[in-house]
C-alpha cells in the first residue's frame, strides 16, 4: 500500500515542471533566485550587478530545469514500478521469470532517463553558476555526477544481461527435462 502512495505522489509531482515553466516565462526568475536562501553564493562573488540579473536567461534556465525534473520523475516512476513488480515476483517465488527480465530492462531504461535528467539539470545549474554566481542547494547535480551515473548504467546493464541469459538457460533446461 505504501508503494502505491509513493507512486501516486510521483504522478502528482509531474505538475512541478509546469510550475518552473510558468515562472520562467511569466515571472522574474533571476530576482527570486538572488533573494532565495536555497541558492548559495559562490565564494568571491558576493556582489551581483543589476545587469546580470536583468540579462539572466530565465526561459532557457526554466526549460532545462523543467525537462531535467520531468526526466528525473519518469526515471523514479519507472524504477518504483519495476521494483514493486520484482518484489511481487519474489513473494510469489518466481525468481527466474521473463517478467523479472522485463522489469530489469525498465530499471536500465530508468537509469537512462536519470542520466538524461542529470544532463539537463547540470546544464541549468551551469547557467545559474555562470550568470548569477549561485549554486542550487536543492538540486546539486553537476557535471561531476555523470561518470558515476554512467558506471551505474553499465552495472545495471550487466546485471540485466546476465539475468536475461540465466532465465534463457533455465527455460532451455526445463525444456530438455
Amino acid at each position: 500500500m505504501l508503494f502505491y502512495f509513493i507512486l501516486f505522489c510521483l504522478y502528482v509531482s509531474f505538475l512541478k515542471p509546469l510550475t518552473f515553466l510558468y515562472t520562467g516565462f511569466n515571472g522574474n526568475v533571476a530576482q527570486s533566485i538572488v533573494t532565495d536562501r536555497n541558492y548559495l553564493l559562490i565564494l568571491n562573488h558576493t556582489q551581483l550587478s543589476a545587469q546580470a540579473v536583468q540579462n539572466f536567461p530565465s526561459k532557457t534556465y526554466s526549460v532545462f530545469l523543467a525537462i531535467g525534473i520531468l526526466f528525473a520523475l519518469i526515471a523514479a516512476t519507472l524504477l518504483m514500478r519495476a521494483g514493486i513488480q520484482i518484489l511481487r515476483s519474489l513473494q510469489r517465488q518466481q525468481y527466474f521469470s521473463l517478467h523479472n527480465v522485463h522489469q530489469l530492462k525498465h530499471i536500465v531504461i530508468a537509469q537512462l532517463f536519470g542520466i538524461s535528467a542529470d544532463l539537463f539539470i547540470a546544464t541549468a545549474n551551469q547557467i545559474l553558476r555562470t550568470n548569477l554566481y549561485r549554486i542550487n542547494s536543492q538540486l546539486t547535480i553537476s557535471w561531476s555526477d555523470l561518470p558515476q551515473d554512467i558506471i551505474l548504467l553499465i552495472v545495471l546493464g550487466l546485471v540485466y544481461f546476465i539475468y536475461d541469459k540465466a532465465v534463457l538457460l533455465q527455460q532451455e533446461n526445463e525444456l530438455t527435462i
